[in-house]
């Protein structure tokens, strides 16, 4: 009996660590412009290839709706929740920073999508979303609650033919300045994808930071968190990992 509580505690504590460990890579922004979903779009995945995707999602406090006969009501927003994302490709998981992925309203959530694909291809994404509510009738409150699908997202996972190669401090990739503080400056004008995932990996390999940039553009990423030391930056085009080394100060 002993040796089953055991067992039964270290299993409990490794999903408890794992999922713990997932969703530190999920915190929630204070600085979305309004309310609704972003990114604008999902970076590309590989087969074969570990895939890591955060969606924020900010929930209204109030909003206008027509409700008939009554015509236009305002409506106060108790909560909002992804209730379901339907569509991912075989072997992907999502989740989220707050219990049954709800918010209240005013309040940022985000979702961690994760997954290896095994097969390429392009897989549109229905979100799910369950909004509840007070509309204001005739000065009464009542509950409302409306079911939404955002369509919007797809992610789109490449075939790979054989083994990444991955070039060092190649002119594709350009960062700046070098030493680093606060921003840092990333070049990719001679890459064929719009968008592309750039990560940051400190000197252990431990990945401290990944977000979508426009290629063909300049961008810059934030890098005020980190400590001082040396990092690489790695930006994947087709089927070649472009890397940059820079150092913060």
């Amino acid at each position: 009996m002993k040796r089953f509580a055991k067992i039964t505690f270290l299993i409990v504590t490794t999903i408890f660590f794992n999922n713990s460990q997932l969703i530190a890579q999920c915190t929630p922004s204070n600085s979305l412009p309004t309310w609704g979903i972003f990114p604008d779009s999902m970076a590309v995945a590989h087969v074969n290839t570990p895939y890591q995707q955060v969606m924020q999602f900010k929930s209204s406090t109030d909003t206008v709706v027509n409700i008939s006969p009554f015509g236009n009501v305002h409506v106060t927003i108790d909560s909002l929740r992804i209730s379901s994302v339907i569509g991912l490709p075989s072997g992907f998981t999502y989740q989220c920073n707050k219990p049954s992925c709800s918010v209240i309203g005013g309040e940022t959530g985000c979702v961690l999508i994760t997954g290896t694909p095994t097969q390429a291809g392009n897989y549109p994404l229905t979100v799910n979303i369950l909004t509840n509510g007070r509309a204001n009738i005739l000065g009464s409150m009542v509950a409302q609650s409306q079911t939404n699908p955002n369509n919007h997202y797809f992610i789109l996972v490449k075939g790979t033919s054989g083994v990444f190669e991955i070039v060092n401090d190649e002119a594709p990739l350009k960062v700046y300045p070098n030493p680093a503080h606060g921003k840092l400056m990333v070049e990719t004008k001679s890459f064929s994808g719009e968008k592309v995932t750039a990560k940051i990996f400190d000197i252990s390999g431990k990945l401290v930071s990944s977000e979508n940039i426009i290629t063909q553009s300049q961008s810059s990423t934030d890098i005020s968190k980190l400590n001082v030391g040396i990092y690489f930056i790695e930006v994947t085009d087709e089927s070649k990992v472009y890397r940059a080394k820079f150092v913060v100060e």
